[in-house]
């Protein structure tokens, strides 16, 4: 039974924290219809209680890795209910709902309470060591399994009772050993990133490294802004720049092509009605997801909202939301409704390169969402949310984050001098995605490297995390490998990938990279590189762009490819 078929899940940890001179184990001593790893944690509700602060804290943070109750409301269709409770009789307390719709986890520790048949699942711990309890988490969620027998019997479960679960599904928390193997790993990153605060290159940043589906490294540094008044944590949530076009238009793409629904190798004009009388019509899908197509890199669409005086045209902006100007730019700054259509009509109208090769072009990317709503009937974020974000455990991700998220959690960009002329904080940085209400492809997207990494690590597995086939492996080896190398171009399709001939200073990838890997930039101070070859992710994202994206230091110091490299020094040591 796949848990996506039960709308109301609710899973209980009984812990009973009782001493015994057994060696520690956990054992899985029932998993009725194999509800264990658990696979849908979408919109989870978790709640812990007791009185033992360090196992709840431990528990508490190896569940956060994989789920997390968000204040959204865009999804609430299952429910997971977490219970740490340090006295067994307390299971009593406990009135579980007995509707065919439930489900119920009951793990404890050294006795077996009484009257737990309604259990789906049963989990026996014969000590409350914490790494005992962070291993049990993560089997319960797939980042570790099963595999203990009983040493002796324990109620009605005799000696040697024992079952299995086969495989780690989603990213795994490493053990004091692990840890400590990547100690060095941990000191050289905490040194390049030192380097980088120091010389003012970012105010902060958050960095994950994953080695064959482990969490390596996972730390944050500095602060929100150079006044020092909020430090970085891991949760905080940074505006990813392009890093969009291959975390929202790619996946979505890729889900399409699953479905044939589209043929990368049809014209722009087969998707996009509006370009079919352009100079882009017969331009294939293939061409521009490979910046192979001849279009213009960008266009500056806010600066014909501007009068020659610097102020605002009062027929594309007004002070005040209504019906016509519904798109917030700032709290104070609302565009028309239909500008989108001006967006649109200035990339019907723009050139071509005169001769073809490589150039990047995020032109597109503002069309992408039209196509994604016309071939599934969802809004680009709805889409995401439903089929990749919520179902990964990434509630992170996500569009317009000061409509789900305190502001103290979101990283400031650039205080931006020119058009809206005050500091960017929750709102997308790029002037284009903005003018899209936030609701674009080629930027708009905001989270957190962890969340990030759950992505990456689908990507990894070949499109699978936590049971789930998220993407074939046939499309994901489409979609990143060379595409055009014949003529230069190093692009897989939206993905970037190595120079076909390396070369120092001219890229912002670690030498060591293989011809597999594949990743992401973003304008913002955002990277990510995935390689199947060693089985890594590395994710580094900053804002470099505060308060100004004149600062360019994160490229001038070449932060980004020594970080990257220092992962693969340390592994081939």
């Amino acid at each position: 039974m796949k848990l996506k078929s039960v709308p109301r899940i609710l899973c209980i940890f009984f812990i009973a924290l009782l001493c015994t001179e057994q060696i520690c184990a956990q054992v899985l001593l029932k998993n009725q219809n194999k509800i264990l790893p658990i696979k849908d944690i979408e919109s989870l509700e978790v709640i812990f209680f007791g009185s033992q602060p360090a196992i709840l804290d431990q528990a508490q943070w190896i569940s956060s890795l994989y789920c997390e109750q968000l204040p959204f409301t865009t999804v609430t269709r299952s429910r997971l209910h977490v219970y740490f409770i340090t006295n067994a009789h307390e299971v009593d307390t406990i009135n579980p709902s007995r509707g065919e719709n439930a489900s119920h986890i009951l793990c404890f520790v050294g006795t077996t309470p009484k009257d737990v048949e309604w259990s789906d699942a049963i989990i026996y711990l014969e000590d409350q060591d914490p790494t005992e309890i962070s291993r049990t988490v993560q089997s319960v969620f797939g980042g570790s399994y099963f595999y203990e027998r009983l040493s002796r019997s324990v109620g009605q479960f005799p000696f040697g009772s024992g079952l299995m679960t086969e495989e780690v599904t989603r990213l795994s928390v490493p053990d004091l050993q692990r840890s400590h193997y990547y100690q060095p790993l941990r000191d050289t990153m905490q040194k390049l990133i030192q380097e980088g605060l120091d010389s003012f290159a970012f105010p902060g940043a958050q960095l994950l490294v994953l080695h064959d589906g482990e969490i390596a490294v996972m730390s944050s540094y500095g602060f929100h802004t150079y006044e020092k008044a909020r430090p970085v944590t891991n949760t905080d949530l940074y505006d990813m720049a392009s890093i969009t076009k291959v975390t929202t238009a790619t996946p979505a793409l890729m889900h399409l092509y699953d479905q044939k629904k589209i043929d990368l190798d049809k014209s722009l004009c087969t998707y996009f009605p509006v370009l079919c009388n352009s100079n882009k019509a017969d331009v294939s899908l293939r061409e521009v997801l490979a910046h192979q197509g001849r279009l213009q890199p960008y266009i500056v669409y806010w600066q014909n909202t501007l009068r020659k005086s610097g102020k605002y045209r009062s027929r594309t902006f007004k002070k005040r939301m209504s019906s016509r100007f519904p798109i917030k730019i700032t709290e104070e700054l609302f565009l028309h409704r239909k500008y989108k259509r001006k967006i649109d009509k200035a990339i019907v109208n723009s050139p071509l390169n005169e001769n073809p090769g490589y150039i990047y072009s995020g032109l597109t990317f503002l069309l992408f969402p039209e196509l994604v709503k016309e071939l599934t009937g969802e809004r680009i974020d709805s889409f995401l949310y439903k089929y990749f974000y919520h179902p990964l455990g990434a509630q992170r991700l996500t569009y317009r984050p000061n409509d789900h998220f305190a502001m103290n959690e979101i990283i400031p960009t650039e205080v931006d001098t020119v058009f809206r002329r005050q500091l960017v904080h929750g709102y997308v940085h790029d002037e284009a995605a903005a003018m899209l209400d936030g609701l674009s492809t080629n930027a708009g997207l905001f989270g957190n490297a962890l969340d990030l990494g759950k992505l990456c690590q689908m990507l990894l597995n070949s499109g699978s995390y936590g049971g789930e086939q998220f993407i074939s492996p046939e499309t994901l080896q489409e979609f990143t490998r060379y595409q055009f190398p014949e003529q230069g171009n190093r692009r897989g399709l939206g993905f970037d990938k190595p120079l076909l001939e390396y070369k120092e200073g001219a890229s912002y990838v670690a030498r060591s990279a293989s011809p597999e890997s594949y990743g992401h930039s973003g304008f913002t101070g955002t990277f990510f590189w995935v390689d199947p070859q060693n089985k890594t992710v590395f994710i580094l994202l900053t804002n470099r762009v505060y308060p100004t994206r004149a600062n360019t230091k994160l490229y001038r110091m070449g932060l980004r490819p020594r970080l990257h490299q220092a992962i693969y020094d340390f592994l081939d040591q």
